[in-house]
């Protein structure tokens, strides 16, 4: 692969990454106190990666909160963004 591919796919699963977070998380001051949570839930990010270190797998964790798998996916994504010193944008309620 030349250099301009590894970019190109870069920019590409940065503005999937992106995408990903914007259709599932949101952060309302009216919701959680801002908390970041799955749209149309009170399911907080925090809570999601509790229940990942706990050991619970992705697909149990859907089942057990009844959302799917890419709202989990566009949390661990947010989270990671946030580490990583990332800008993260999400919806507003």
């Amino acid at each position: 692969m030349n250099e301009m591919t590894i970019k190109k796919l870069l920019e590409d699963e940065e503005r999937d990454e992106c995408e990903l977070i914007k259709k599932y998380i949101v952060s309302d001051p009216e919701i959680l106190l801002g908390v970041p949570v799955i749209k149309g839930t009170r399911i907080s990010v925090p809570l999601i990666l509790e229940m990942l270190a706990s050991g619970m797998k992705i697909d149990e964790i859907a089942s057990v909160l009844n959302i799917p798998k890419e709202s989990i996916i566009a949390a661990i994504i947010y989270a990671k963004r946030l580490v990583e010193g990332m800008n993260v944008e999400v919806s507003s309620g």
